[in-house]
Protein backbone atom coordinates (compact mmCIF):
# COMPACT_ATOMS: atom_id res chain seq x y z
CA UNK A 1 0.00 0.00 0.00
CA UNK A 2 1.32 3.45 -0.88
CA UNK A 3 2.41 5.65 2.00
CA UNK A 4 0.20 8.61 2.81
CA UNK A 5 1.15 12.07 3.96
CA UNK A 6 0.46 12.50 7.68
CA UNK A 7 -2.46 14.86 8.24
CA UNK A 8 -3.00 17.50 10.88
CA UNK A 9 -4.46 16.41 14.19
CA UNK A 10 -8.05 17.22 13.04
CA UNK A 11 -9.72 16.04 9.86
CA UNK A 12 -13.08 15.57 8.14
CA UNK A 13 -15.08 12.35 8.10
CA UNK A 14 -15.21 12.58 4.30
CA UNK A 15 -11.42 12.34 4.20
CA UNK A 16 -11.41 9.15 6.23
CA UNK A 17 -14.16 7.65 4.07
CA UNK A 18 -12.53 8.66 0.80
CA UNK A 19 -9.45 6.69 1.77
CA UNK A 20 -11.45 3.65 2.95
CA UNK A 21 -13.56 3.65 -0.23
CA UNK A 22 -10.51 3.87 -2.50
CA UNK A 23 -8.71 0.98 -0.78
CA UNK A 24 -11.86 -1.13 -1.03
CA UNK A 25 -12.48 -0.19 -4.68
CA UNK A 26 -8.93 -0.82 -5.89
CA UNK A 27 -8.47 -4.03 -3.92
CA UNK A 28 -5.19 -2.96 -2.35
CA UNK A 29 -3.66 -5.50 0.01
CA UNK A 30 -3.55 -4.08 3.53
CA UNK A 31 -2.23 -7.26 5.13
CA UNK A 32 -4.00 -10.15 6.83
CA UNK A 33 -5.02 -9.27 10.40
CA UNK A 34 -3.90 -5.63 9.96
CA UNK A 35 -7.25 -4.00 10.77
CA UNK A 36 -5.84 -1.34 13.09
CA UNK A 37 -3.17 -0.43 10.54
CA UNK A 38 -5.96 0.17 7.99
CA UNK A 39 -7.89 2.38 10.46
CA UNK A 40 -4.72 4.24 11.42
CA UNK A 41 -3.89 4.99 7.79
CA UNK A 42 -7.48 6.08 7.07
CA UNK A 43 -7.06 8.61 9.89
CA UNK A 44 -3.66 9.65 8.50
CA UNK A 45 -1.64 8.46 11.48
CA UNK A 46 1.87 7.16 10.98
CA UNK A 47 1.99 5.31 14.29
CA UNK A 48 0.08 4.46 17.43
CA UNK A 49 -1.49 1.54 19.25
CA UNK A 50 -0.49 -1.83 17.70
CA UNK A 51 -3.89 -3.56 18.15
CA UNK A 52 -7.55 -2.62 17.95
CA UNK A 53 -8.16 -3.24 21.66
CA UNK A 54 -5.13 -1.14 22.61
CA UNK A 55 -6.38 1.73 20.41
CA UNK A 56 -9.88 1.53 21.90
CA UNK A 57 -8.52 1.54 25.43
CA UNK A 58 -6.29 4.52 24.67
CA UNK A 59 -8.86 6.79 23.04
CA UNK A 60 -10.51 9.41 25.31
CA UNK A 61 -13.58 9.63 23.05
CA UNK A 62 -15.60 6.43 23.53
CA UNK A 63 -19.23 6.05 22.43
CA UNK A 64 -20.89 2.76 23.39
CA UNK A 65 -24.44 3.54 22.21
CA UNK A 66 -25.99 4.73 18.98
CA UNK A 67 -25.21 3.93 15.36
CA UNK A 68 -21.59 4.78 14.45
CA UNK A 69 -21.62 7.83 12.11
CA UNK A 70 -19.99 7.66 8.70
CA UNK A 71 -16.24 8.09 9.12
CA UNK A 72 -15.99 6.99 12.77
CA UNK A 73 -13.59 4.28 13.89
CA UNK A 74 -15.56 1.23 15.06
CA UNK A 75 -14.15 -1.26 17.58
CA UNK A 76 -15.02 -4.84 18.50
CA UNK A 77 -13.86 -7.10 21.35
CA UNK A 78 -12.96 -10.78 21.03
CA UNK A 79 -9.53 -12.39 21.16
CA UNK A 80 -6.37 -10.71 22.42
CA UNK A 81 -6.34 -8.05 19.65
CA UNK A 82 -10.03 -7.32 18.97
CA UNK A 83 -11.02 -5.79 15.63
CA UNK A 84 -11.43 -2.29 14.17
CA UNK A 85 -13.09 -0.86 11.06
CA UNK A 86 -14.33 2.40 9.50
CA UNK A 87 -18.05 3.15 9.70
CA UNK A 88 -19.91 3.93 6.46
CA UNK A 89 -23.04 4.81 8.46
CA UNK A 90 -26.39 3.02 8.78
CA UNK A 91 -24.82 -0.14 10.17
CA UNK A 92 -22.29 -0.62 7.35
CA UNK A 93 -18.51 -0.65 7.78
CA UNK A 94 -15.34 -0.86 5.75
CA UNK A 95 -13.56 -3.88 7.25
CA UNK A 96 -10.48 -5.92 6.47
CA UNK A 97 -10.45 -9.71 6.00
CA UNK A 98 -14.21 -10.23 5.51
CA UNK A 99 -14.76 -10.54 1.77
CA UNK A 100 -11.16 -11.59 1.17
CA UNK A 101 -8.18 -11.95 3.50
CA UNK A 102 -5.93 -8.91 3.43
CA UNK A 103 -8.49 -6.83 1.50
CA UNK A 104 -11.09 -4.22 2.54
CA UNK A 105 -14.81 -4.74 1.89
CA UNK A 106 -18.00 -2.80 2.63
CA UNK A 107 -20.10 -5.10 4.83
CA UNK A 108 -22.74 -4.91 7.57
CA UNK A 109 -21.57 -4.64 11.19
CA UNK A 110 -23.29 -8.02 11.69
CA UNK A 111 -20.58 -9.60 9.51
CA UNK A 112 -18.29 -9.08 12.52
CA UNK A 113 -20.71 -9.41 15.45
CA UNK A 114 -22.53 -12.47 14.09
CA UNK A 115 -20.20 -13.79 11.41
CA UNK A 116 -17.08 -13.61 13.58
CA UNK A 117 -18.78 -13.59 16.98
CA UNK A 118 -16.95 -10.39 18.07
CA UNK A 119 -19.14 -8.09 20.22
CA UNK A 120 -19.34 -4.39 19.29
CA UNK A 121 -17.51 -2.19 21.80
CA UNK A 122 -18.52 1.15 20.27
CA UNK A 123 -17.15 3.94 18.10
CA UNK A 124 -14.84 6.90 18.40
CA UNK A 125 -13.98 10.04 16.46
CA UNK A 126 -10.37 9.86 17.63
CA UNK A 127 -7.64 7.28 17.25
CA UNK A 128 -3.88 7.60 17.69
CA UNK A 129 -4.22 11.35 18.46
CA UNK A 130 -6.01 12.00 15.14
CA UNK A 131 -9.54 13.39 15.57
CA UNK A 132 -12.47 13.96 13.21
CA UNK A 133 -13.48 17.59 13.68
CA UNK A 134 -16.63 17.37 11.55
CA UNK A 135 -18.79 14.47 10.34
CA UNK A 136 -19.51 15.90 6.90
CA UNK A 137 -20.17 12.70 4.88
CA UNK A 138 -23.59 11.31 4.05
CA UNK A 139 -23.87 7.68 5.16
CA UNK A 140 -25.00 4.87 2.91
CA UNK A 141 -28.77 4.64 2.87
CA UNK A 142 -28.83 1.24 4.56
CA UNK A 143 -30.32 -0.38 1.46
CA UNK A 144 -27.13 -0.44 -0.55
CA UNK A 145 -27.42 3.10 -1.92
CA UNK A 146 -24.71 5.28 -3.37
CA UNK A 147 -21.68 6.57 -1.51
CA UNK A 148 -21.25 10.35 -1.36
CA UNK A 149 -17.80 10.87 0.10
CA UNK A 150 -16.48 14.20 -1.18
CA UNK A 151 -13.41 15.60 0.61
CA UNK A 152 -13.60 19.39 0.60
CA UNK A 153 -10.11 20.67 1.41
CA UNK A 154 -6.45 20.31 0.49
CA UNK A 155 -6.08 17.10 2.47
CA UNK A 156 -7.88 15.14 -0.25
CA UNK A 157 -4.68 13.53 -1.52
CA UNK A 158 -3.72 12.51 1.97
CA UNK A 159 -7.07 10.80 2.38
CA UNK A 160 -6.50 8.68 -0.68
CA UNK A 161 -7.64 10.81 -3.61
CA UNK A 162 -10.99 11.25 -5.30
CA UNK A 163 -13.55 8.50 -5.02
CA UNK A 164 -14.78 6.69 -8.11
CA UNK A 165 -17.59 8.32 -10.02
CA UNK A 166 -20.96 6.70 -9.88
CA UNK A 167 -21.75 4.24 -12.64
CA UNK A 168 -24.54 4.95 -15.04
CA UNK A 169 -27.29 2.35 -15.39
CA UNK A 170 -25.80 1.31 -18.73
CA UNK A 171 -22.34 0.84 -17.18
CA UNK A 172 -23.78 -1.04 -14.25
CA UNK A 173 -25.58 -3.44 -16.57
CA UNK A 174 -22.45 -3.90 -18.61
CA UNK A 175 -20.34 -4.69 -15.54
CA UNK A 176 -22.82 -6.47 -13.31
CA UNK A 177 -25.93 -7.24 -15.34
CA UNK A 178 -24.58 -10.74 -16.06
CA UNK A 179 -25.14 -11.56 -12.41
CA UNK A 180 -28.88 -11.76 -13.12
CA UNK A 181 -28.31 -14.59 -15.58
CA UNK A 182 -25.62 -16.26 -13.48
CA UNK A 183 -27.83 -16.41 -10.43
CA UNK A 184 -31.27 -16.44 -12.00
CA UNK A 185 -32.47 -19.01 -9.44
CA UNK A 186 -31.19 -17.02 -6.44
CA UNK A 187 -33.79 -14.40 -5.38
CA UNK A 188 -31.42 -12.65 -2.96
CA UNK A 189 -28.90 -11.85 -5.72
CA UNK A 190 -31.68 -10.94 -8.16
CA UNK A 191 -32.87 -8.35 -5.67
CA UNK A 192 -29.39 -6.83 -5.39
CA UNK A 193 -29.04 -6.62 -9.19
CA UNK A 194 -32.34 -4.75 -9.51
CA UNK A 195 -31.64 -2.48 -6.55
CA UNK A 196 -28.10 -1.73 -7.70
CA UNK A 197 -29.26 -0.85 -11.19
CA UNK A 198 -32.09 1.31 -9.89
CA UNK A 199 -29.96 3.24 -7.41
CA UNK A 200 -26.80 3.33 -9.55
CA UNK A 201 -24.46 1.71 -7.06
CA UNK A 202 -20.73 2.04 -7.51
CA UNK A 203 -18.87 -1.11 -8.54
CA UNK A 204 -17.37 -1.41 -5.07
CA UNK A 205 -20.76 -1.05 -3.40
CA UNK A 206 -22.33 -3.70 -5.58
CA UNK A 207 -19.52 -6.23 -5.05
CA UNK A 208 -19.50 -5.56 -1.30
CA UNK A 209 -23.24 -6.12 -1.01
CA UNK A 210 -23.02 -9.37 -2.98
CA UNK A 211 -20.19 -10.56 -0.71
CA UNK A 212 -22.22 -9.59 2.35
CA UNK A 213 -25.29 -11.50 1.16
CA UNK A 214 -26.39 -14.59 3.03
CA UNK A 215 -26.16 -16.71 -0.13
CA UNK A 216 -22.54 -15.67 -0.79
CA UNK A 217 -21.45 -16.35 2.79
CA UNK A 218 -23.12 -19.78 2.84
CA UNK A 219 -21.52 -21.07 -0.38
CA UNK A 220 -17.90 -21.86 -1.10
CA UNK A 221 -15.96 -20.32 -3.95
CA UNK A 222 -16.23 -23.59 -5.86
CA UNK A 223 -20.01 -23.63 -5.46
CA UNK A 224 -20.29 -20.04 -6.67
CA UNK A 225 -18.09 -20.76 -9.68
CA UNK A 226 -20.24 -23.78 -10.52
CA UNK A 227 -23.40 -21.65 -10.56
CA UNK A 228 -21.67 -19.29 -12.98
CA UNK A 229 -20.51 -22.10 -15.26
CA UNK A 230 -23.88 -23.85 -15.22
CA UNK A 231 -25.68 -20.68 -16.33
CA UNK A 232 -23.17 -19.22 -18.78
CA UNK A 233 -21.63 -22.40 -20.22
CA UNK A 234 -24.20 -25.19 -19.86
CA UNK A 235 -22.40 -27.45 -22.34
CA UNK A 236 -19.18 -27.19 -20.34
CA UNK A 237 -21.07 -27.89 -17.11
CA UNK A 238 -22.76 -30.94 -18.65
CA UNK A 239 -19.44 -32.32 -19.87
CA UNK A 240 -17.83 -31.83 -16.45
CA UNK A 241 -20.68 -33.70 -14.78
CA UNK A 242 -20.46 -36.54 -17.30
CA UNK A 243 -16.69 -36.84 -16.87
CA UNK A 244 -17.00 -36.81 -13.08
CA UNK A 245 -19.63 -39.54 -13.25
CA UNK A 246 -17.45 -41.73 -15.47
CA UNK A 247 -14.39 -41.21 -13.25
CA UNK A 248 -16.31 -42.00 -10.06
CA UNK A 249 -18.02 -45.01 -11.66
CA UNK A 250 -14.65 -46.42 -12.70
CA UNK A 251 -13.28 -45.85 -9.22
CA UNK A 252 -16.28 -47.64 -7.71
CA UNK A 253 -15.60 -50.64 -9.92
CA UNK A 254 -11.89 -50.64 -9.10
CA UNK A 255 -12.61 -50.42 -5.39
CA UNK A 256 -15.37 -53.03 -5.62
CA UNK A 257 -17.98 -50.95 -3.81
CA UNK A 258 -21.57 -51.33 -5.05
CA UNK A 259 -23.66 -48.18 -5.63
CA UNK A 260 -27.03 -47.43 -7.23
CA UNK A 261 -27.52 -44.94 -10.08
CA UNK A 262 -29.19 -42.28 -7.94
CA UNK A 263 -26.36 -42.11 -5.42
CA UNK A 264 -23.81 -42.10 -8.24
CA UNK A 265 -25.50 -39.05 -9.82
CA UNK A 266 -25.65 -37.22 -6.48
CA UNK A 267 -22.02 -37.92 -5.69
CA UNK A 268 -20.87 -36.89 -9.17
CA UNK A 269 -22.65 -33.56 -8.90
CA UNK A 270 -21.41 -32.92 -5.37
CA UNK A 271 -17.82 -33.62 -6.41
CA UNK A 272 -18.01 -31.04 -9.21
CA UNK A 273 -20.07 -28.38 -7.43
CA UNK A 274 -18.08 -28.53 -4.19
CA UNK A 275 -14.72 -28.99 -5.89
CA UNK A 276 -13.81 -32.27 -4.18
CA UNK A 277 -10.20 -33.35 -4.19
CA UNK A 278 -9.27 -36.85 -5.32
CA UNK A 279 -8.95 -37.90 -1.68
CA UNK A 280 -12.41 -36.53 -0.87
CA UNK A 281 -13.88 -38.58 -3.72
CA UNK A 282 -12.06 -41.67 -2.44
CA UNK A 283 -13.32 -41.07 1.09
CA UNK A 284 -16.90 -40.65 -0.14
CA UNK A 285 -16.76 -43.92 -2.07
CA UNK A 286 -15.19 -45.76 0.88
CA UNK A 287 -18.01 -44.50 3.10
CA UNK A 288 -20.47 -46.27 0.82
CA UNK A 289 -18.95 -49.66 1.66
CA UNK A 290 -21.22 -51.62 3.98
CA UNK A 291 -20.02 -55.14 4.64
CA UNK A 292 -22.65 -57.88 4.44
CA UNK A 293 -21.51 -61.49 4.98
CA UNK A 294 -23.84 -62.77 2.28
CA UNK A 295 -22.49 -60.40 -0.37
CA UNK A 296 -19.67 -61.14 -2.78
CA UNK A 297 -17.28 -58.24 -3.33
CA UNK A 298 -14.85 -57.60 -6.13
CA UNK A 299 -12.02 -55.14 -6.67
CA UNK A 300 -9.97 -53.82 -3.78
CA UNK A 301 -12.84 -54.33 -1.34
CA UNK A 302 -13.18 -58.02 -2.24
CA UNK A 303 -9.44 -58.62 -2.02
CA UNK A 304 -9.31 -56.84 1.32
CA UNK A 305 -12.25 -58.73 2.82
CA UNK A 306 -10.82 -62.10 1.74
CA UNK A 307 -7.36 -61.20 3.00
CA UNK A 308 -8.60 -60.06 6.40
CA UNK A 309 -10.80 -63.10 6.85
CA UNK A 310 -7.83 -65.38 6.09
CA UNK A 311 -5.52 -63.50 8.46
CA UNK A 312 -8.09 -63.53 11.27
CA UNK A 313 -8.54 -67.28 10.79
CA UNK A 314 -4.79 -67.86 10.68
CA UNK A 315 -4.30 -66.15 14.02
CA UNK A 316 -7.58 -67.38 15.54
CA UNK A 317 -8.64 -63.79 16.17
CA UNK A 318 -12.39 -63.09 16.34
CA UNK A 319 -13.43 -60.68 13.56
CA UNK A 320 -16.90 -59.15 13.75
CA UNK A 321 -18.73 -57.85 10.69
CA UNK A 322 -18.49 -54.35 12.12
CA UNK A 323 -14.73 -54.62 12.56
CA UNK A 324 -14.28 -56.03 9.07
CA UNK A 325 -16.38 -53.19 7.65
CA UNK A 326 -14.30 -50.55 9.46
CA UNK A 327 -10.95 -52.02 8.49
CA UNK A 328 -11.98 -52.37 4.85
CA UNK A 329 -13.21 -48.77 4.71
CA UNK A 330 -9.88 -47.58 6.12
CA UNK A 331 -7.98 -49.50 3.45
CA UNK A 332 -10.20 -48.07 0.72
CA UNK A 333 -9.51 -44.55 2.03
CA UNK A 334 -5.78 -45.23 2.11
CA UNK A 335 -5.68 -44.83 5.88
CA UNK A 336 -4.65 -48.46 6.55
CA UNK A 337 -2.94 -51.35 4.78
CA UNK A 338 -3.21 -55.15 4.98
CA UNK A 339 0.11 -55.03 6.84
CA UNK A 340 -1.54 -52.85 9.49
CA UNK A 341 -4.28 -55.42 9.93
CA UNK A 342 -1.77 -58.28 10.17
CA UNK A 343 0.09 -56.40 12.92
CA UNK A 344 -3.24 -55.95 14.71
CA UNK A 345 -4.06 -59.67 14.31
CA UNK A 346 -0.66 -60.68 15.68
CA UNK A 347 -1.06 -58.39 18.67
CA UNK A 348 -4.50 -59.81 19.43
CA UNK A 349 -3.26 -63.38 19.01
CA UNK A 350 -0.40 -62.84 21.46
CA UNK A 351 -2.81 -61.47 24.04
CA UNK A 352 -5.12 -64.47 23.52
CA UNK A 353 -2.32 -67.05 23.47
CA UNK A 354 0.63 -65.74 25.50
CA UNK A 355 2.32 -69.12 25.31
CA UNK A 356 2.65 -68.70 21.54
CA UNK A 357 4.07 -65.14 21.58
CA UNK A 358 7.61 -66.16 20.66
CA UNK A 359 6.38 -68.36 17.81
CA UNK A 360 4.16 -65.56 16.48
CA UNK A 361 7.11 -63.14 16.59
CA UNK A 362 9.08 -65.63 14.48
CA UNK A 363 6.36 -65.54 11.80
CA UNK A 364 4.42 -68.66 12.84
CA UNK A 365 0.67 -68.22 12.82
CA UNK A 366 -1.53 -69.87 15.45
CA UNK A 367 -2.99 -72.06 12.72
CA UNK A 368 0.53 -73.12 11.67
CA UNK A 369 1.36 -74.02 15.24
CA UNK A 370 -1.78 -76.15 15.52
CA UNK A 371 -1.29 -77.94 12.20
CA UNK A 372 -0.07 -81.21 13.83
CA UNK A 373 -3.12 -81.17 16.10
CA UNK A 374 -5.43 -80.80 13.11
CA UNK A 375 -3.77 -83.68 11.28
CA UNK A 376 -3.98 -85.90 14.35
CA UNK A 377 -7.69 -85.09 14.80
CA UNK A 378 -8.42 -85.78 11.12
CA UNK A 379 -6.56 -89.08 11.15
CA UNK A 380 -7.92 -90.27 14.52
CA UNK A 381 -11.54 -89.34 13.87
CA UNK A 382 -11.41 -90.13 10.15
CA UNK A 383 -12.62 -86.68 9.08
CA UNK A 384 -11.34 -84.09 6.63
CA UNK A 385 -8.73 -81.64 8.04
CA UNK A 386 -11.01 -78.81 6.88
CA UNK A 387 -13.64 -80.04 9.35
CA UNK A 388 -11.34 -79.17 12.26
CA UNK A 389 -12.23 -75.54 12.95
CA UNK A 390 -10.27 -74.06 15.86
CA UNK A 391 -12.80 -71.24 16.26
CA UNK A 392 -15.53 -73.77 17.03
CA UNK A 393 -16.00 -74.49 20.77
CA UNK A 394 -16.01 -78.20 19.97
CA UNK A 395 -12.33 -78.00 19.11
CA UNK A 396 -10.99 -74.91 20.85
CA UNK A 397 -12.27 -75.66 24.36
CA UNK A 398 -10.56 -79.03 24.36
CA UNK A 399 -7.18 -78.01 23.00
CA UNK A 400 -6.78 -74.72 24.86
CA UNK A 401 -6.33 -75.19 28.56
CA UNK A 402 -6.13 -72.58 31.35
CA UNK A 403 -2.93 -72.48 33.40
CA UNK A 404 -2.62 -71.63 37.09
CA UNK A 405 -2.26 -67.92 36.25
CA UNK A 406 -5.40 -67.86 34.14
CA UNK A 407 -3.53 -67.78 30.84
CA UNK A 408 -4.15 -70.04 27.88
CA UNK A 409 -1.90 -72.95 27.00
CA UNK A 410 -2.03 -75.68 24.39
CA UNK A 411 -2.26 -79.27 25.61
CA UNK A 412 0.40 -81.73 24.52
CA UNK A 413 -0.12 -83.95 21.47
CA UNK A 414 -0.36 -87.13 23.61
CA UNK A 415 -3.06 -85.57 25.78
CA UNK A 416 -4.81 -84.37 22.63
CA UNK A 417 -4.92 -87.86 21.17
CA UNK A 418 -6.26 -89.24 24.45
CA UNK A 419 -8.95 -86.54 24.52
CA UNK A 420 -10.00 -87.34 20.95
CA UNK A 421 -10.49 -91.01 21.86
CA UNK A 422 -12.16 -90.59 25.23
CA UNK A 423 -14.30 -87.47 25.01
CA UNK A 424 -17.78 -88.56 23.78
CA UNK A 425 -18.37 -85.40 21.75
CA UNK A 426 -15.75 -86.48 19.22
CA UNK A 427 -17.54 -89.85 18.67
CA UNK A 428 -14.34 -91.81 18.25
CA UNK A 429 -16.34 -94.98 18.99
CA UNK A 430 -18.05 -94.60 15.60
CA UNK A 431 -14.85 -94.62 13.60
CA UNK A 432 -13.65 -97.65 11.65
CA UNK A 433 -10.52 -97.81 13.77
CA UNK A 434 -12.58 -98.01 16.96
CA UNK A 435 -14.84 -100.70 15.49
CA UNK A 436 -11.80 -102.72 14.37
CA UNK A 437 -10.26 -102.39 17.82
CA UNK A 438 -13.52 -103.51 19.41
CA UNK A 439 -13.77 -106.48 17.05
CA UNK A 440 -10.18 -107.48 17.74
CA UNK A 441 -10.73 -107.16 21.48
CA UNK A 442 -13.85 -109.33 21.28
CA UNK A 443 -12.04 -111.97 19.26
CA UNK A 444 -9.16 -112.05 21.71
CA UNK A 445 -11.58 -112.43 24.60
CA UNK A 446 -13.25 -115.39 22.91
CA UNK A 447 -9.90 -117.00 22.36
CA UNK A 448 -8.95 -116.39 25.96
CA UNK A 449 -12.01 -118.27 27.12
CA UNK A 450 -11.47 -121.05 24.55
CA UNK A 451 -14.43 -120.04 22.46
CA UNK A 452 -12.54 -118.77 19.42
Amino acid sequence: MALIRERQSSLLASEVLAYAERVSRTGEDVGIGMCQRFVRMAFGSAGGAPTALAAWQATPDKHTTGTPPAGAAVYFSGGPAGHSAISAGNGMIYSTDVGQLGKVSLVPISAITKGWGKPLLGWTSQTNEKRISRFDAKPVDGKGGQLEYAPTDSNTEAAGGQVSTELSQKQLREQWGHVASLYEDIPEIQKLVKLGTKEQWTETMFESRVRASKWFRNHTESEREWVKTENTEPAVAKQRLLQAKLDIQNQYRRMGVPIDATRLDRMSRASVVQGWTEQQVTNAIAAEFDYKPANAYGGVAGQTVDSFRQMAAAYLVPLSNQSLDKWTQNVLRGEATPEDFEAYAKSQAKSLFPELSDSIDRGVTVDDYLSPYREMAARTLEVSPEDVDWQSPKWSKAIFQTDEKGGRKVMGLADWQKTLRTDPKYQYDKTGEARDQASTLASNLLKTFGMG
